[in-house]
């Protein structure tokens, strides 16, 4: 009994930190290609190995660019912060804060 609950919140975090690197690799991605850009919106994220999560995380909004992709659901920021160590703490405190503010 102990050993199936085990593996289940191994599943679990497993999952959560796929979708986790998914969403980062996207960031990373839409930031990274200024060269061609113009050529071709981005491609999605490769699918992790293993058990897909049951709710990939939206990615985060792209950048004001002519690209076809459709916003993510959900509060996006107004513009994407610079990167950082900081800017992402304060990306992540807004989004812990977004669903409790009026």
């Amino acid at each position: 009994m102990r050993a199936s609950s085990r593996s289940a919140s191994l599943r679990a975090r497993s999952a959560s930190r796929a979708a986790f690197s998914a969403a980062r690799a996207a960031r990373s991605a839409s930031r990274r290609p200024r060269r061609s850009a113009s050529s071709s919106p981005p491609a999605p994220p490769p699918a992790p190995a293993g058990p897909s999560p049951p709710a990939p995380a939206p990615a985060p909004a792209p950048p004001p660019a002519p690209a076809p992709a459709p916003a993510p659901a959900g509060p996006a920021p107004p513009s994407p912060p610079p990167a950082g160590v900081g800017a992402l703490k304060s990306r992540w405190g807004a989004l812990q804060r977004a669903p409790t503010s009026p």
